[in-house]
């Protein structure tokens, strides 16, 4: 399979959705996540598996967000608000808020088994891998008015 699938929200706070890919995972392979209000993208993420599968590496970017305070992968079931099991922004707690409107990279880093949180803390790397191909994971980013998250959406496996 080589399509390409991305999944655009069309909602707001603690919105949860999912898409199953039903694709293994492999080395090469990405996981993309896009979040949007009424057809507009609000922030993107994507993340890379490294060649030994060791970590995975991301970029967040957002646009047009107000007062950001954190945002984090979590896991969670389609509709159900989830526990947070890896930091995006800051890279690790407390919360840091970028006061006002911000826009361009929230984050750029590399997520290895050391920076699994909550029930993830202490697994393996493939833990979380094997719980986004379950459609279980979505990025949460949270704002000073919206401190349980402003804005989600899930990750899902894009084929290249």
């Amino acid at each position: 399979m080589s399509s390409k699938r991305i999944l655009t929200l069309l909602g707001s706070s603690i919105v949860v959705s999912c898409l199953l890919t039903g694709l293994v995972l492999a080395a090469n392979h990405s996981y993309h996540c896009t979040v949007g209000i009424e057809g507009n993208v609000l922030a993107e993420v994507e993340m890379q598996l490294s060649e030994d599968g060791s970590a995975l590496l991301y970029t967040l970017e957002v646009y047009r967000i107000r007062d950001i305070t954190m945002a984090h992968l979590h896991l969670g079931k389609p509709g159900a608000l989830g526990t947070p099991v890896v930091w995006l922004y800051p890279p690790s707690p407390p919360p840091r808020l970028i006061p006002g409107p911000f826009e361009g990279v929230l984050a750029r880093g590399k997520i290895t088994e050391n920076e699994l949180i909550g029930p993830l803390r202490g697994r393996p790397l493939s833990s979380l891998i094997e719980e986004i191909q379950a459609g279980n994971v979505y990025v949460n980013i949270h704002t000073r008015d919206h401190a349980g998250g402003d804005i989600c959406g899930p990750v899902v496996l894009v084929d290249q």
